[in-house]
């Protein structure tokens, strides 16, 4: 019994690791397309408060604000 479900379990696992690849796109005939993110208006970045921090030297995380005094 320890004999047969070895090679089924083996012959299973291929089975499902080639249809994962295969989905995933690793058998295509072309490269997949590459997602470009969407950018952010660069009004929004000029004005938001981090690029304010940014351009006042403050530190961006509460530890660095610690480690200052």
């Amino acid at each position: 019994m320890k004999r047969l479900s070895l090679p089924i379990l083996t012959a299973l696992t291929l089975l499902l690791t080639a249809a994962v690849w295969c989905n995933a796109g690793w058998f295509a005939r072309r490269p997949a397309r590459a997602v470009c993110p969407r950018r952010a208006d660069t009004r929004d970045l000029l004005n938001s408060a981090a690029f304010a921090r940014y351009r006042q030297g403050q530190p961006a995380h509460w530890r660095a604000c610690l480690l200052q005094q």
